[in-house]
């Protein structure tokens, strides 16, 4: 199978003409070899700039991800800081009931102070301690400067709820948590519930650090190495906490499963965001359920390489240019008379044979210029002399089939006419002999070789009127054709061969020797599709070859006359002209004529 294919790959290039071999070798020995070599070039500076690239962007990732990290530690010690301070306890914890409205005030300012110092505007934005209801400060509260708030009002936030439904210490709440509480939507906060140290069951308060979101967002820019990446921070449950571009989130955000299954993979990954490869990291953030992800186009990192790709292609397709025609015109001028000869050549095939001009070259071409045009001209003298000939032949053929036919259906006629005498059946005798000489009449037309349909019709009509009188009225003739059909032109004496054939060896062969024969036709685009039918005794497959070739021998010689109208259809109208046979044993016989269409 191998050795088949290199044959044939030999064979292929062995039969490519001489200038494309030319051109062929320009092309091995100097156009790949170039687009090879920055190929090559192309790739291993792709390989370099991805892998410093992608360094460069680890880096700024890690560096990123540990501020992060350290902000969200700060954080966890502030609210440590309040969570565990007795004096917040105490007060917290503090009976309603019990306290006077001077030591309420006393404990308002007491915490003010303490909160408002936990707010350094680098991480903590603003600390908020939310405490039960019934106390004079919590109801007073200014929502845009004050740290103290009822933590009734926000008992039905959707914040507080995942806060006491998820049962953890810290929740870390993204703005999307926040939606719905007016002044509050686009913060970034921790909370966590202050609880009794008497019971810890019991919930005494609720502590809020809101994180300084310019800081985080900072943070996320400086990640961003390549241009048109992002750096966003997301929970786990796929919820976005900030990043370094909105416009882009949309574009460029990894499904949820994707970042927290690679989560623990410290390098980098692929996967394609919206039909775009990518390259990807993402890290959980510690004490969180934040995950820090950096997103990176592929194209961005390739813009560099693929400018350099496209530079080197550029500057290949240049020199492969000039090479090209460079060995265009050396292989035009090597081979150019030896394509006007090939051309010359090929025009033979539709007929036109042009003898080339004297060629002054003494050259090896020179001297096939020469012996072409000799050629030439004996091939023209030796195809007019066989169309000659060929038409000769078709004309003696017809004259043979007309004067072996004529004599034997003339003397059948004749025969049936003295019978008819014999009987007295002078008004059948009168039809026969009108009938035959018709018959003769549109035979001979004139000498004319093309005749109408209509005429050809009325032929074969004659030639069943007068089988009619001697086989009793057993034939039916239909003609089912248009009448504008009828004024095309035919060869003479097509059908009534066809019909002959079909009486002789069709319907006379069935055991009631009575039939029917249609002709019928109809206009195809630019030809004219003429069909006999009978429903004679139709013809074996192993015979219907025989009648087609005229190898069937036949006192009447119609199966010799049914080859003839074949080859005389195909030279004079062209090979795609002619007969073609239908045929069921005991079914009948279809014989379709076609020709072109050209008005008599």
């Amino acid at each position: 199978m191998k050795n088949k294919m290199i044959q044939n790959i030999y064979q292929y290039f062995v039969n490519l003409k001489l200038r494309q071999k030319l051109l062929l070798s320009y092309i091995v020995l100097l156009i790949i070899p170039l687009f090879l070599y920055s190929f090559i070039t192309y790739r291993n500076f792709s390989d370099i700039l991805q892998t410093k690239a992608l360094f460069s962007a680890e880096k700024s990732f890690s560096q990123a991800y540990y501020s992060i990290n350290d902000k969200l530690l700060r954080v966890i010690n502030t609210m440590n800081v309040v969570v565990q301070d007795e004096t917040i306890n105490e007060i917290t914890n503090t009976s309603t009931s019990n306290t006077d409205i001077f030591q309420q005030m006393d404990d308002m300012n007491r915490m003010t102070s303490f909160l408002n110092h936990l707010e350094d505007k680098t991480v903590v934005d603003r600390s908020r301690l939310y405490v039960k209801d019934g106390l004079i400060y919590a109801n007073k509260s200014d929502i845009t400067t004050s740290s103290l708030f009822n933590i009734k009002d926000i008992q039905d936030t959707k914040w507080y709820q995942k806060l006491k439904q998820k049962g953890k210490r810290i929740l870390w709440c993204p703005p999307a948590y926040f939606e719905g509480d007016g002044l509050e939507e686009d913060t970034i906060s921790a909370v966590t519930f202050l609880r009794s140290s008497n019971d810890f069951s019991e919930i005494i308060g609720l502590f809020r650090v809101d994180i300084a979101k310019e800081n985080i967002e900072e943070i996320l820019s400086n990640a961003n190495t390549v241009e048109n990446c992002i750096t966003y921070i997301q929970n786990s449950e796929g919820v976005i906490v900030h990043s370094s571009g909105s416009k882009s989130m949309d574009r460029f955000k990894i499904a949820d499963p994707i970042v927290i299954n690679n989560s623990n993979i410290n390098k980098w990954n692929t996967t394609q965001v919206n039909n775009e490869n990518v390259f990807f990291h993402s890290k959980l953030i510690n004490n969180s359920d934040w995950y820090m992800v950096t997103v990176i186009p592929y194209k961005e990192i390739f813009s560099e390489s693929n400018k350099l790709r496209n530079q080197a292609y550029i500057q290949v397709l240049i020199i492969a240019s000039i090479a090209y025609l460079l060995a265009f015109i050396i292989s035009t001028s090597i081979t150019g008379r030896i394509s006007k000869l090939i051309s010359r050549m090929r025009n033979i095939h539709s007929g036109n044979l042009t003898p080339i001009g004297q060629s002054k070259d003494k050259d090896e071409i020179g001297e096939l210029i020469e012996n072409y045009n000799y050629m030439i001209s004996r091939l023209r003298l030796l195809i007019e002399e066989q169309y000659e000939m060929g038409q000769e032949v078709k004309n003696s053929e017809l004259k043979f089939l007309q004067a072996q036919i004529n004599p034997h259906f003339l003397y059948n006629t004749l025969d049936m006419v003295v019978c008819l005498s014999q009987e007295n059946k002078y008004s059948e005798i009168e039809y026969s002999v009108k009938a035959l000489a018709k018959f003769y009449r549109l035979s001979l037309s004139k000498g004319k070789e093309i005749i109408k349909i209509q005429d050809e019709l009325m032929h074969v009509s004659a030639y069943i009127d007068i089988q009619n009188i001697r086989f009793k009225n057993r034939i039916e003739f239909i003609v089912d054709l248009d009448e504008y059909i009828q004024d095309f032109e035919i060869l003479k004496i097509t059908l009534q061969p066809i019909v002959e054939n079909a009486i002789i060896h069709g319907i006379m062969e069935k055991e009631s020797k009575a039939g029917t024969i249609v002709i019928s036709g109809n206009l195809e685009n630019d030809e004219i599709i003429l069909y006999v039918n009978d429903d004679g005794v139709g013809i074996r497959e192993e015979e219907l070859h025989k009648i087609c070739s005229g190898t069937v021998s036949s006192a009447t010689g119609s199966s010799y006359g049914i080859k003839n109208i074949n080859e005389r259809l195909k030279l004079f109208y062209g090979e795609k002209y002619g007969l073609s046979f239908k045929s069921e044993y005991s079914e009948g016989t279809t014989v379709e004529i076609r020709i072109p269409a050209r008005k008599a």
